[in-house]
């Protein structure tokens, strides 16, 4: 009498080729994650975080567009929409 349903009984599985497939070939190091410092309480928290796990306060993106620019970009970006406005005015 033939059997239609469940394992078959004289089947081994190959424990060896079945852990060649599980290992790892390169492991990420924590050290190597980009972490930045929260604003609120100062500890490093990886760099695409929404919120610190320490404190709970959500990161917030910096949209003030002149952080991070150097002083003599501001004032040329200002000089240059005085002497825009100058020129509109005058008719140049």
């Amino acid at each position: 009498m033939a059997r239609i349903f469940g394992p078959d009984p004289s089947y081994e599985p190959d424990w060896d080729d079945l852990e060649s497939d599980l290992e790892v070939e390169e492991e990420i190091e924590p050290e190597t994650t980009p972490t930045i410092s929260c604003r609120h309480c100062g500890r490093e928290i990886y760099e695409d975080s929404f919120q610190c796990w320490y404190c709970g306060q959500y990161v917030e993106a910096d949209t003030n567009p002149w952080s991070g620019k150097p002083v003599w970009w501001i004032f040329i970006a200002f000089a240059g929409i005085v002497a825009l406005i100058l020129a509109l005015l005058l008719g140049l």
